[in-house]
Parts: structure tokens; C-alpha cells; sequence
């Protein structure tokens, strides 16, 4: 029996808009502080940050 690593292609998007960057600070603070440990564990890959963009 042979086990053969697949590498996969996956982009996790998560879009947030707030109305200053010092929201945009407070809660991206927040959520890493409180999830980042739990996030981590539920991804089959690790998690670019794409802070700033608009995708409109």
C-alpha cells in the first residue's frame, strides 16, 4: 500500500467592510486573538491575508 500526498489548491476569502482602519484594526485584532488557534485546526491549508482589497 502506498499513500500519496495530494496538494490541493484552496483560497479561503472572508469579506468584511468597515467605515474606518481603525475598525478594520479592532476586529481583525479581535478575531485573531480569540480564533486564530481554532481556524487553523479546521483548514486543509494554511491562510493568506488580503487586507485592504476590494472585490467589487
Amino acid at each position: 500500500m502506498t499513500i500519496n500526498k495530494i496538494v490541493k489548491c484552496v483560497k479561503y476569502y472572508s469579506y468584511w467592510q468597515f467605515g474606518t482602519i481603525e475598525n478594520h484594526t479592532n476586529a481583525t485584532s479581535w478575531f485573531f486573538i480569540n480564533f486564530e488557534k481554532r481556524l487553523s485546526k479546521l483548514l486543509i491549508m494554511p491562510f493568506n491575508i488580503m487586507s485592504g482589497e476590494s472585490i467589487e
